[in-house]
């Protein structure tokens, strides 16, 4: 097989997830150093530098498209769940603050919540 790498150039610190557009050429990786950084997979111009740079307020630990591919998610370190509007990447004004879901992904129940 005579496959060419290219690698994707941009992120500063450790890459925690990456996932494919379900409907176009996009993907989006996320990051320890705070950004969700999204790629033009298979762009004309061979550029390895990512189109768009969404920065959060904590390291991203896990992101997502919705089945639409119009929503991204990701979870940070902090717990919380944030939005983007995939098709003009700002982040959704109403899930600004996002979702606390830090007791969602830590394992257990307390001793008061029995």
């Amino acid at each position: 097989i005579n496959a060419e790498y290219m690698g994707l150039s941009g992120h500063t610190g450790p890459v925690t997830s990456v996932h494919f557009h379900p409907t176009s050429n996009i993907l989006a990786s996320g990051s320890w150093d705070k950004t969700i950084r999204l790629w033009l997979m298979f762009s004309t111009d061979r550029s390895n530098e990512s189109y768009e740079t969404l920065t959060l307020a904590s390291e991203v630990m896990q992101l997502c498209f919705s089945n639409s591919g119009h929503e991204l998610s990701a979870v940070t370190m902090t717990g919380q769940l944030e939005f983007f509007d995939s098709r003009d990447p700002k982040q959704i004004t109403v899930a600004r603050a996002g979702l606390d879901v830090r007791r969602d992904i830590q394992g257990g129940y307390r001793a008061d919540e029995k």
